[in-house]
């Protein structure tokens, strides 16, 4: 089974329809998806690259991108706080709205320190939130320990290095 997206244009104008605001919705996903199961749906989760450390943030961003994932993080991040929760929650917000009720949406958080340690403590309060209970954390200790877990989970790379 393929699903085809509709590219990243169709998914920014989704993510516009839904609230969020500016590169709160910086789509990586390619246009189309396989699915190797046979009931004819795609039943993994939505993930987003949520919190990273400057120095794995271009490789971390091309991994979530040859596996179909979105993004929240830029370098601006680090000094803007504020501003990076605003896109993580709106990320989770819009991915949620495009997702099956009750459908998880996992946030990745590389780990690493100073406002990486920040951005974990929210991701961690924000899965305790009552309208964010489709929001799951997940912490990787580095860029290998997200690829092994993307593949752990069924995820696979929509195209080469």
């Amino acid at each position: 089974l393929k699903l085809q997206f509709g590219g990243k244009a169709a998914a920014a104008t989704a993510c516009r329809g839904a609230g969020a605001m500016g590169s709160a919705c910086t789509n990586t996903r390619g246009d189309t998806l396989e699915d190797d199961d046979d009931s004819g749906t795609f039943e993994r989760p939505y993930f987003f690259l949520a919190s990273c450390p400057e120095e794995l943030l271009v490789d971390a961003k091309d991994l979530v991108d040859r596996y179909g994932g979105f993004c929240c993080v830029s370098e601006e991040d680090n000094e803007e706080h504020e501003a990076w929760k605003g896109k993580a929650v709106g990320q989770f917000m819009t991915l949620k709205q495009l997702s099956p009720p009750g459908r998880r949406v996992i946030g990745i958080a590389i780990a690493g320190f100073s406002h990486c340690n920040d951005e974990r403590e929210f991701l961690r309060q924000l899965t305790l939130k009552k309208d964010c209970q489709q929001f799951e954390l997940k912490q990787c200790g580095d860029i290998r320990d997200m690829e092994r877990w993307l593949q752990s989970e069924g995820y696979k790379a929509l195209h080469a290095l």
